[in-house]
């Protein structure tokens, strides 16, 4: 039941993370005030709901947890990125109401930049996780 409730407070980690990635990507965070506001409402519930499944399961494997944790969010959240990025530069774009505004949003290369830094972020704790199956040839 430990495991079910571990595994339940990644998943909300996972998606606030995700959110977050989002948000930066899609420019919705114009100045410092409103960044310090999105990262205290998205980034400390996550980290809150990760440490809390990793206390469930007594930190064991804890780099490949908070890992692939980190790792799924930033590939969910890039490929989505890369899908709508894709979708209004297609030819049925004119359809979505203010495509332009979304076409001109400041936000591409600091969302890139994020997700980028918490794949590398996540696939560092992964290769460093010292619990892992080591593989003989």
């Amino acid at each position: 039941m430990l495991k079910l409730f571990s595994i339940l407070s990644h998943i909300v980690a996972g998606t606030l993370i995700y959110v977050l990635c989002f948000l930066v990507f899609m420019g919705g965070i114009v100045s410092l005030g409103k960044a310090i506001i999105v990262l205290v409402v998205f980034l400390v519930p996550a980290m809150i709901a990760l440490i809390c499944g990793l206390a469930l399961t007594g930190f064991r494997g804890w780099r490949r947890d908070v890992g692939m944790v980190v790792m799924s969010a930033a590939s969910l959240s890039g490929f989505i990125e890369i899908t709508l990025v894709c979708m209004l530069l297609s030819d049925a774009a004119p359809l979505v109401d203010d495509v332009g505004r979304l076409l001109s949003s400041d936000g591409y290369l600091p969302g890139a930049i994020l997700v980028v830094a918490l794949a590398g972020f996540g696939w560092l704790l992964l290769k460093s996780d010292k619990n892992r199956a080591a593989i003989s040839s």
